[in-house]
């Protein structure tokens, strides 16, 4: 309960919390107390109406008659997942947005229905201020402190606020990928072209449930339905690999991997071949074979250099040539031990390595301890550099 808390409400949401009831309750100064409080209050609505905002969506696309699938809120660090009504919510760490994630069958897929889709956030949130708006007055007293604490007026101008944000077209990044928002996906839609797609992609979404299961011969399965059509193949093929890593079976993972490169158009596509590029470098690291990793993970990390995934690679790579206090430096900020994952616990892989090679022995026993208590957390390429990166010290210890 702690961790969820701490992921939607940081540490400076309860200092002001803290701050304004001290304040209050001992009378100091009771115009900032209420300043205070009704600050709380408009950070506490922005992260409901985020949530609100979220279900709006899947709520108008299954009017819409689309199949709502998932929520993803917040970045970073995954923290808690559950489902309610079938539908998954994934909480992360930084608490600041969100997706939602409906699927459609090609009849379905129509203008009209996108824009349903699209819209459905922002009319939720002003629904929702609008009937607050007929029972109760509104004041933007709240921002000051007049008229004391006035949470319902916090509630309905951060709905408003979220609404009105949302239409606003630019693009967000999600895993590294830069995705329109609902406004800039409005202002598009009157020149898509309808139904200009008749592949359906529900077996992707089916494909990465079976994936964040472990059940990786059936994600395999159904991405493979995918590899001899245009729009998909090259995600098809990528997919693929990645299961088949999953599964340990590394040589058939860089095969399909390797194929990529020849689909893929790295000019027009230059996020997809960065994974590519990096997914190469990962798998050779897990084998132990140096040859072209740097190149190969230079190259995704120049791409983007900000994107976790691409860091983690690079920073183990530089660890594994030989460049230790780089790749330390490169790796020790993307390790959260509050949140353990396969990622935080692969960099901790690599940084437990480093340290023990610069004889660090008090921080390379931190992250052997991090990782030790967290091997379930791993997939079987994953384990399999673990097993590796011991092997390759007692050998070192041995000479």
């Amino acid at each position: 309960m702690f961790k969820i808390l701490n992921a939607i409400f940081p540490i400076y949401f309860w200092l002001i919390l803290l701050i304004g009831i001290v304040v209050f309750v001992n009378n100091v100064n009771v115009e900032i107390a209420y300043l205070l409080l009704n600050l709380v209050a408009f950070l506490f609505s922005i992260k409901v109406g985020v949530v609100i905002h979220e279900f709006g969506h899947l709520i108008f696309g299954k009017l819409a008659g689309g199949n709502p699938k998932r929520i993803v809120l917040g970045k970073s660090h995954e923290v808690k997942r559950f489902t309610v009504f079938n539908i998954k919510i994934i909480l992360n760490k930084d608490f600041n947005g969100g997706f939602a994630f409906v699927e459609f069958p090609p009849e379905k897929n129509t203008k009209i229905n996108q824009f349903l889709l699209s819209s459905g956030g922002c009319l939720t949130n002003l629904i929702v201020a609008g009937l607050l708006l007929l029972c109760i007055d509104f004041s933007f007293s709240f921002l000051s402190s007049d008229n004391g604490f006035q949470f319902t007026s916090a509630f309905i101008f951060a709905n408003s606020l979220i609404a009105i944000i949302s239409l606003i077209p630019y693009h967000v990044e999600y895993q590294g990928v830069k995705v329109p928002t609902d406004g800039l996906t409005l202002l598009r839609l009157p020149f898509k072209k309808n139904n200009a797609s008749n592949v359906d992609f529900n077996a992707f979404f089916e494909a990465q449930e079976k994936f964040e299961e472990k059940e990786f011969d059936a994600a395999i399965q159904l991405y493979k339905k995918y590899i001899n059509i245009e729009e998909t193949k090259v995600l098809a093929h990528y997919n693929t690999g990645i299961m088949y890593s999953k599964k340990g079976d590394i040589d058939e993972g860089m095969s399909w991997l390797e194929s990529c490169l020849n689909l893929v158009d790295k000019e027009k596509d230059k996020m997809m071949f960065a994974h590519i590029n990096n997914g190469l470098a990962w798998l050779k690291l897990v084998k132990g074979d140096t040859s072209q990793i740097d190149i190969l993970s230079k190259t995704a990390y120049s791409i983007k250099p900000s994107f976790y995934y691409f860091k983690g690679t690079r920073g183990a790579v530089l660890i594994e040539l030989g460049k230790t206090e780089a790749g330390i430096k490169m790796l020790t900020p993307l390790v959260d031990f509050k949140y353990p994952n396969s990622q935080t616990v692969t960099d901790a892989i690599f940084l437990y390595y480093g340290h023990t090679v610069l004889n660090s022995n008090k921080k390379a026993q931190k992250f052997f301890n991090f990782v030790s208590n967290n091997l379930d957390r791993l997939g079987a390429d994953e384990l399999l550099v673990w097993k590796r990166i011991q092997n390759k010290l007692k050998t070192t210890e041995g000479l």
